[in-house]
């Protein structure tokens, strides 16, 4: 299978998971982060605002922000053809940018460093490879900050998703980076 028609499938069986099987799992995948966020206890936490069909963040970044105050928040904003991190307290430093989707207003863009990051995509694979939009961005974003091997930077990347999105093996590209771990409703998935 190709990667659009990956893209096509998973778009598709996330369209078809809605109401109460929906939340649960959301809620499992956001009970999940939580009790490994605990454990782990990062400096910083790194994750995507969700959009569309994807599995819901807004519910998880609420409760870092109330039950984990003393791990830093930064959130994703894309700037032209490139993605930067900003320091996010509450929904409040949140706003719908250029794409619809709720991004950070901060001045100084965040270096990943010493904490965790949630990466979003369509698909997973065993090996810890995704299929993310098309775009590009957690790619470069990981090849400009030297992330691109396990847990580089102290940053550990984590696929959050839906656990039907995790697919035996898909094809690779050189510029693709693998990531450390996958967080489902299921739990946590290392690589590797």
């Amino acid at each position: 299978m190709t990667k659009e028609e990956l893209r096509g499938q998973m778009r598709a069986m996330r369209a078809e998971l809605t109401g109460d099987k929906r939340e649960a799992a959301e809620q499992q995948a956001v009970d999940h982060m939580m009790a490994f966020l605990r454990q782990k206890r990062p400096r910083r936490f790194y994750p995507f605002v969700s959009c569309r069909t994807e599995i819901d963040t807004l519910q998880l970044l609420q409760r870092v922000w109330k039950e984990l105050p003393e791990i830093a928040v930064a959130v994703p904003r894309v700037e032209g053809n490139r993605m930067q991190f900003y320091e996010a307290r509450a929904m409040n430093d949140l706003h719908r940018g250029a794409m619809g989707i709720l991004e950070p207003a901060g001045a100084e863009p965040v270096r990943a460093e010493d904490g965790v990051m949630l990466v979003p995509g369509l698909a997973y694979d065993e090996r810890g490879y995704r299929v993310g939009y098309g775009a590009g961005f957690y790619d470069r974003y990981f090849a400009e900050y030297g992330l691109c091997q396990p847990n580089a930077g102290g940053v550990l990347k984590i696929g959050y998703a839906f656990s039907f999105q995790l697919v035996q093996r898909m094809e690779a590209q050189e510029h693709d980076v693998a990531l450390d771990a996958l967080m489902t409703e299921k739990g946590i998935n290392f690589f590797g």
